[in-house]
């Protein structure tokens, strides 16, 4: 049953109220008791059910697809809205392919048209042909400005939402909207073969006065200019607008989502059972032995008041300091070891036992130096042990140093 247009506008007048709490839920599936209840909540001057009949009768509601008895704006009257209010949302690949699968098939019809002498005809194809061009070159523009709303509302959004949820959002839009675009740009893409095979059959239609009034010609000739440098716009201006966020958002998501595995799996397995323990090189040291006199004074000028001056520091003195000495000549005689005494299967233990007359301060440096020395492949392993020596302990796991082969 057709509804007249002003019986239609009639009522969107005067329930506006409904429409205006419906449109909040767009995006929802509504079951009548969802709708009375959204209905009733506008406190519009006839009776819900009522009303529901008549947004029913009007198709300004009509039934989803998901199930029988839910229903949803009708997308026509949805559209509409959007017009209105200048929504801009991002087009699909799949129907910029279907746009230039319609522009190939009008091309189609228009040689069987001109070899048939269907002038008429051909000027239909002519005029549909010129709105599927300035179609698409609308649909570009307004996935450039959507595209660009959303991500202002991503980096708007980062106290809300977290950096995983984000980077999910903006990279749909990277891999179905912007990827999409370099086959427009492609020389041998569907696009620029679809504009070529125009063109010719454009000259070619003129050369025999099939089209007999040249301006038809050159206003579709016009929209295909205009598209190839829309195409062209579109996508450096999506591509700048995405490509900061999409990879800074997939650096940090990447971090989250490895914490995340991580953290689950030390959950789960615990610190001693987890191959962590021996992946993630990180020592704690602890030291254990008598404080210094010079500690002790640093430490106690913080809370009390000297009443004589501080002692002058020497900077004349040539020798260095005894723990520096003995660093140096530890790590100059491993420099001289032979390649055969390698690999070391416990480091600290090996030098204990070989520099354990050195001061504990020394072999500690010398350790920490040697694990993280290029030269080298330090491997941690379980179980962690206590390591005595010169004065001092060491908690620390098991480690073997070997040499790293040359690249």
């Amino acid at each position: 049953m057709l509804i007249s247009l002003q019986e239609a506008a009639g009522f969107v007048s005067t329930h506006y109220a409904v429409f205006d709490e419906l449109w909040r839920r767009k995006d929802e599936r509504l079951t009548d008791a969802d709708l009375l209840a959204v209905i009733g909540s506008t406190q519009a001057a006839a009776t819900p059910s009522y009303l529901l009949a008549q947004l029913k009768r009007m198709k300004f509601l009509v039934e989803a697809d998901v199930a029988v008895g839910v229903w949803e704006l009708a997308p026509p009257f949805a559209r509409w809205i959007e017009h209105l209010q200048q929504i801009s949302r991002p087009v699909s690949s799949a129907r910029i392919r279907g746009q230039l699968a319609e522009i190939a098939h009008n091309l189609d019809a228009f040689r069987v048209a001109e070899a048939r002498s269907d002038l008429a005809t051909g000027r239909e194809l002519l005029h549909e042909t010129r709105s599927a061009f300035q179609l698409l070159i609308e649909d570009l523009g307004q996935t450039r400005a959507a595209i660009a709303a959303t991500v202002s509302d991503a980096k708007s959004e980062h106290r809300k939402q977290s950096a995983v949820e984000r980077f999910r959002r903006i990279n749909r839009f990277w891999t179905e909207y912007l990827v999409p675009m370099l086959d427009l740009l492609n020389p041998a893409g569907t696009m620029e073969a679809a504009c070529t095979a125009w063109e010719n059959q454009l000259a070619l239609s003129l050369e025999k006065k099939f089209i007999p009034d040249r301006l038809a010609a050159e206003r579709i000739e016009t929209e295909m200019r205009i598209l190839r440098v829309t195409v062209r716009q579109s996508f450096r201006s999506c591509r700048d607008e995405l490509e900061p966020l999409h990879a800074s958002l997939r650096r940090e998501s990447l971090w989250a989502d490895g914490a995340a595995k991580v953290l689950r799996r030390l959950e789960r397995e615990g610190v001693a059972g987890s191959i962590y323990a021996t992946k993630l090189p990180v020592s704690t040291f602890r030291f254990v032995g008598q404080i210094s006199t010079a500690a002790l004074l640093a430490s106690a000028a913080q809370w009390r008041d000297f009443s004589t001056p501080a002692s002058a520091i020497d900077f004349d003195g040539s020798a260095a300091p005894a723990d520096s000495q003995d660093v140096e000549d530890m790590l100059a005689a491993m420099e001289l070891n032979p390649a055969s005494l390698y690999p070391l299967d416990d480091l600290l233990a090996w030098l204990a036992k070989n520099q354990g007359q050195r001061g504990f301060n020394a072999i500690l440096q010398v350790f920490s130096l040697l694990v993280t020395d290029a030269r080298y492949q330090a491997t941690f392993r379980l179980p962690v042990s206590d390591y005595a020596f010169a004065g001092g302990i060491v908690r620390c796991g098991r480690v073997k140093l070997a040499l790293r082969s040359a690249a």
